[in-house]
């Protein structure tokens, strides 16, 4: 059931007629909150304690009648059942404030015929009452601008005034449209297929091409352009199931001699039985925004191209890089270590062969994948702390190392310490060295 149903009070001595109302409800899914009375008493009590959007009562009810009723409907709607032959009471009873009334058959069914009644008369009645309020308002604004004499004649035709400067002022604006077209097309034998121009903005000559009073709804399709003319045509053939129309489409403007992009938006207005019977819509010039469109994909395709193209350029590079690594490395060990190797071999004192291990170390840490990795763990370490690392991972102590640097042992702890801390191993019991050879 839906969040706001209608309160319905059913006034009905018959329980063949109350099952078979109730079950009518039930099995069409109504939106009802459907409340029975089986007498005029039950009625009484029932509209003290609930509020009702419509009743339904049957005239002759086994306490009375519903004229004994009607004084408690405090102006909510009634529709009354009553045999045949009993116009006369209904008529009256419309009289007196009923809103309508259904002629009971001895098959019953008329009360397939309360659900639509129900429907009607509910909204009658919430137009009634919008009506209302706006009235009271408009009275009420009315009551506030009467201060004095003739104030009351003097708002109407001040409103007044101003609808005509509001519809003189809208006309204006369709009149005087530039870069679109208003229009309007009506069916004048509930055709949809046979549609006329009741309205069409003065613009549309410059849009279309073509004068306002020679303008008719073939004009626009016999212009559109070959390429996009099975396209428009079936999306014309779907806005009759749809009842919408949105395309863009090149159109041909005679008085221009030249073919402008054109966005065609239109709705269809249906009447109660389905069938289209007028089409508001607009044209719109779009070919300088079309053709900015355009030109934005042509730059955003030659970027793309220039992408592809800088990317092989990238690889190209890339090779280059591989290649020249490539000649450094068979130049590293054809030419310079095989020298190193014969100058080892040579008198040397100690610490000339230490400072020779260390220089041979380092070159090959760089021909080697560790010193890539090892340069890029320690970007944050100072040239002396890499020192330190890389011959703290060849196994050295503190000693070893603070002799071939020419260092204080108490400056090697240092630079162990700082390292140890750069590389987030402080206060952990992770050994340095062990750490170093992992990033082979």
């Amino acid at each position: 059931m839906p969040d706001n149903p209608i309160r319905l009070l059913l006034v009905e001595d018959d329980l063949v007629e109350q099952v078979a109302f109730t079950r009518l409800v039930s099995d069409e899914k109504l939106p009802y909150d459907c409340h029975v009375a089986g007498s005029v008493d039950e009625a009484h009590r029932a509209l003290e304690e609930d509020d009702f959007d419509i009743v339904i009562a049957d005239h002759t009810l086994e306490d009375g009648t519903l004229f004994d009723l009607m004084k408690s409907l405090k102006g909510i709607p009634l529709i009354i059942t009553t045999g045949a032959g009993r116009q006369e009471t209904a008529i009256k009873a419309m009289q007196l404030g009923a809103s309508d009334y259904l002629i009971k058959d001895p098959a019953g069914q008329y009360i397939e015929k309360l659900p639509g009644m129900v429907d009607s008369t509910v909204k009658g009645r919430q137009i009634e009452q919008v009506i209302a309020h706006y009235r009271e308002n408009l009275e009420t604004l009315v009551r506030q601008r009467t201060a004095r004499l003739e104030v009351e004649i003097e708002a109407r035709r001040e409103v007044e005034a101003a609808l005509r400067a509001s519809e003189q002022y809208l006309r204006s604006i369709l009149e005087c449209a530039d870069g679109f077209a208003v229009y309007r097309l009506a069916s004048p034998d509930s055709n949809p297929y046979h549609l006329a121009v009741q309205f069409i903005s003065p613009s549309i000559e410059e849009i279309l091409g073509v004068k306002p009073e020679k303008f008719t709804p073939t004009h626009f399709f016999d212009n559109v352009h070959p390429d996009d003319l099975e396209r428009i045509t079936l999306a014309n053939d779907r806005a009759f199931q749809t009842s919408r129309f949105d395309e863009v489409c090149r159109v041909y403007n005679p008085a221009r001699q030249s073919w402008r992009w054109i966005q065609t938006i239109s709705k269809g207005i249906r009447d109660e039985d389905g069938e289209i019977t007028q089409v508001n819509g607009i044209f719109i010039d779009v070919t300088e925004k079309t053709a900015a469109q355009m030109e934005l994909k042509t730059k955003a395709r030659d970027l793309e191209n220039a992408n592809i193209a800088l990317n092989v350029l990238l690889e190209n590079r890339k090779k280059d890089l591989t290649l020249h690594e490539k000649n450094i490395r068979s130049n590293m060990n054809n030419m310079v270590f095989p020298a190193l190797d014969r100058l080892a071999q040579t008198q040397l004192s100690d610490y000339q062969q230490t400072h020779l291990q260390i220089a041979m170390t380092g070159l090959k840490e760089i021909m080697s994948s560790f010193s890539r990795n090892l340069s890029a763990s320690l970007l944050s370490l100072s040239p002396a702390e890499i020192q330190v690392a890389n011959l703290i991972k060849h196994g050295k102590s503190t000693k070893d190392i603070a002799v071939a640097l020419s260092l204080s042992p108490e400056t090697v702890k240092n630079h162990r310490q700082n390292i140890r801390k750069k590389m987030g191993l402080k206060n952990k019991k992770t050994n340095l060295r062990t750490h170093l050879l992992t990033l082979e």
